[in-house]
């Protein structure tokens, strides 16, 4: 059988796609009790290592791909209205995810924890410039969480940017003010 080289390319993609499509961890669930699901991320709001796409209300959830977990955020937008996470590999294996319930700075909780043993991998939100978050936790087979402490509030002023810092990963979130303008994480050692 001959195939051109630009057909092999899109033959791969395609069944890359199709093998790649079924794959993921359930959508959270709105807490405003509408039937309405968050939309998965497709392949191009998942990264490995870098940065992932921008997430907002009108934007599918961001994750951290394979073995890979979050070093730094950042937000943009009126409130933070837009965020993203920089992924790098762990070194560790991905196991199973889920997502948490939404929470808000008007709600109770105003924050959410990973499960001991997972770390967060993906961001979700829903609402007026992404007022309700949901986290993705992910287990990570040969790391578990260990001296933990929450960082300091960051928002779209001055960058936006938070790194973690060396040797530190996210396992939850917290905000407060309108909308969910500041926000903080908190951080493990592995």
């Amino acid at each position: 059988m001959f195939i051109k080289s630009g057909s092999l390319a899109t033959v791969l993609l395609v069944g890359s796609a199709l093998i790649l499509g079924g794959c993921g961890a359930e959508a959270p669930e709105d807490e405003s009790g509408s039937d309405e699901a968050v939309e998965l991320g497709s392949t191009e709001q998942a990264v490995y290592i870098g940065w992932t796409a921008y997430t907002s209300e009108e934007r599918p959830p961001i994750v951290c791909d394979g073995g890979s977990l979050p070093t730094q955020a950042q937000c943009n937008g009126s409130y933070c209205d837009n965020m993203r996470l920089n992924c790098q590999d762990s070194g560790a294996y991905r196991g199973g995810s889920y997502w948490t319930p939404y929470f808000s700075d008007n709600g109770i909780p105003v924050f959410r924890l990973c499960d001991p043993g997972y770390w967060m991998t993906g961001i979700a939100c829903t609402g007026q410039y992404c007022d309700n978050l949901s986290l993705q936790c992910t287990y990570m087979s040969g790391i578990s969480p260990k001296n933990c402490f929450w960082s300091g509030w960051h928002s779209e002023e001055n960058t936006g940017l938070l790194n973690f810092g060396p040797g530190v990963y996210p396992t939850g979130a917290w905000c407060r003010g309108d909308y969910c303008d500041d926000i903080k994480y908190y951080l493990c050692q592995p």
